[in-house]
Parts: C-alpha cells; sequence; structure tokens
C-alpha cells in the first residue's frame, strides 16, 4: 500500500489521547493539497450539488460533514486515474440512496451515463432485510456489475476502511462498537466483496485500486 497517499488519515493529531475522538478534516486538507483535482465545470457542479443535497447529514459517530466522505471517493479515483465522469459519480454516488435526490434529478443535471453508474452505486431498499442479506446482495450484484460501478464502489471501500483504521488507532477496538456488526462481520463483508469486484473484469491486476483495498482488508483484520 502507498502510505504516502494516507499519513494524515492513518495517525492520530498531535495531542490526541487514546479515548475515541471524532474525525477531523485533517485528511481532506492533505489529499486536496497532494493531489490536486483538475478543475472542470462538471466537477464543481457534482461537488455543490453533493453538497447541498448531504447538507444536514455527518459521517457515523462523528461531527465531520458527510460530505467529506464523497470528495474523498472522488479523490481516490482521480489518484488511480481514472475518467472524469467516474470522479463525478463518485461525488454523487450516496445522493440517492441517503438524499431526497432522485435518478431523474442526477439525470437531469448530469446526463444519463452518470446517473446510471450513480444508480450502480446505490443500494436499493430492502424493506426489514437484514444486515446479512443487504450484504448479499451487494456482493452478489457487484459481481456482474460494469467496471466503472466496481471501481467506484472499491474506492467507497477503501475510504471506509481508511476511516476505520485512523479511528482504530484512536480508539482501539472499540471502533467495532459503532458498527451494527462487529469485526468478524464485516471482515466477512470485505473480504467477498472484493472477491466479487475481481470476477468478471479483464486483467484485474492492471487495476491498482484492487490491491490498495486488498491490503487495507488485510492490515485491518490481520
Amino acid at each position: 500500500m502507498n502510505r504516502s497517499l494516507w499519513p494524515s488519515l492513518l495517525a492520530p493529531s498531535p495531542g490526541d489521547s487514546k479515548e475515541f475522538r471524532p474525525r477531523n478534516l485533517r485528511g481532506l486538507f492533505f489529499i486536496t493539497k497532494e493531489i490536486p483535482v483538475s478543475y472542470s465545470p462538471i466537477f464543481e457542479k457534482a461537488l455543490r450539488f453533493a453538497a447541498i443535497a448531504h447538507k444536514n447529514q455527518s459521517r457515523k459517530n462523528s461531527d465531520l460533514p458527510y460530505i467529506y466522505h464523497p470528495f474523498a471517493v472522488s479523490t481516490i479515483l482521480h489518484h488511480f486515474k481514472y475518467p472524469l465522469e467516474w470522479r463525478v459519480a463518485a461525488l454523487l454516488h450516496d445522493t440517492i440512496e441517503d438524499t431526497d435526490k432522485t435518478a431523474t434529478d442526477i439525470e437531469q443535471n448530469f446526463g444519463r451515463h452518470i446517473m446510471d453508474l450513480v444508480i450502480g452505486c446505490s443500494e436499493p431498499e430492502h424493506n426489514n432485510a437484514s444486515w446479512e442479506d443487504r450484504k448479499k446482495h451487494t456482493i452478489n450484484f457487484l459481481t456482474t456489475a460494469d467496471l466503472p460501478v466496481k471501481i467506484i464502489a472499491c474506492a467507497d471501500k477503501i475510504h471506509n476502511l481508511h476511516s476505520i483504521l485512523y479511528d482504530h488507532n484512536i480508539a482501539g477496538d472499540k471502533v467495532w462498537l459503532r458498527f451494527n456488526r462487529g469485526k468478524q462481520a464485516q471482515k466477512w463483508y470485505h473480504e467477498n466483496l472484493l472477491t466479487s469486484l475481481f470476477l468478471n473484469v479483464k486483467n484485474p491486476q492492471n487495476h491498482k485500486i484492487f490491491t490498495e483495498y486488498e491490503t487495507l482488508i488485510s492490515q485491518i483484520f490481520k
């Protein structure tokens, strides 16, 4: 894993105690400084659209504005040199699932292709389905998903795991208490998700983003 990419996400801030504290925005400032996202009107439009859609939301068990997450996912794609449209979809990837925005809103503002990518990244409503059933659905869906959806999903999970790793360095195993399922269930999910991402991809070894995800899984769930 390229640790130079994420030092501010992996280590506690100076003066942090071992007790759990919400993550701050240092990681966001770091990645924008070290990996500048090339300006484009559609990227700016998507960033504003997502920021407004998520304006009253925060990351789980923290006071971080939720927009921090989709921006980080998009920046990961930029680091691995994926196309602008994929990075735009990454900014929007939780808007249909977690806000009042609809697929029609995405299509009207960003076109059908980006709408299709965002739909592909959105977990459908499962009513009263269990956590296990919802995760099995995601794993099965990603087995045959188009490559852009697989890559965006991978970047999404990479940022989630980096967040866990950052918090674990501060709080230790208490970090697992914030999830609906514990460490072993999370291990099962990420290992099977990684397998589904590899399937039906031509030359998956050429996608270094998969290696990054695999390395994180090994590091966190060792």
